[in-house]
């Protein structure tokens, strides 16, 4: 009986390890072209994205793809991300959070009340516009792909810790 038991739990687990989805790791070559801003610190990591200009391949064309990654919070993206050539990337493809390239993040102000508006001289429904990118230095001369929908990866090498 407790052969049986234990074939039963090594099939179960077999049957439920080949179901699981496999992650597939792609290894690319390209080089970091931007990377963006971080708003805000949680459970002591910091959540980024950077932008990889992958290098053409064969008969592939450049591209342009983007990468999520955390860091613990007192580390900052200049301080890591600080090769700019053209490096190998061993990255997994997370097709669910491809998203439109935004250039900038708009923060609209309104303005409840009218003493407030005099005191600080700011028009009601005034908008700010923040960079959302940063060029690592020497990569100026490349043109981020802005209102484009990009593809989305996770990185090996810069693994994003989820959030909880």
């Amino acid at each position: 009986m407790r052969n049986i038991f234990l074939y039963l739990c090594i099939a179960f687990v077999g049957v439920h390890a080949t179901a699981a989805p496999r992650q597939t790791t792609e290894v690319v070559s390209g080089r970091i072209i931007a990377y963006s801003l971080t708003l805000a610190c949680l459970n002591g990591n910091s959540y980024w994205s950077m932008v990889i200009r992958v290098e053409p391949h064969k008969k592939l064309p450049a591209r342009f793809v983007r990468v999520n990654f955390s860091l613990p919070c007192d580390k900052t993206a200049e301080s890591v991300l600080i090769n700019p050539s053209t490096q190998k990337f061993h990255l997994i493809r997370q097709n669910s959070l491809d998203s439109v390239l935004e250039e900038f993040i708009v923060l609209k102000i309104e303005i409840i009340d009218d003493l407030q508006k005099i005191n600080e001289g700011i028009e009601s429904n005034e908008i700010s516009k923040i960079p959302v990118w940063h060029y690592l230095p020497g990569n100026e001369r490349f043109s981020l792909p802005f209102r484009e929908v990009l593809p989305c990866y996770y990185s090996v090498e810069y693994p994003s810790l989820p959030l909880l």
